[in-house]
């Protein structure tokens, strides 16, 4: 589902923070 890779690019977002 599309919202299994929202979630991933999120987290890849907050761990390159």
């Amino acid at each position: 589902m599309a919202l299994d890779l929202q979630v991933i690019v999120l987290f890849m977002e907050k761990s390159i923070k």
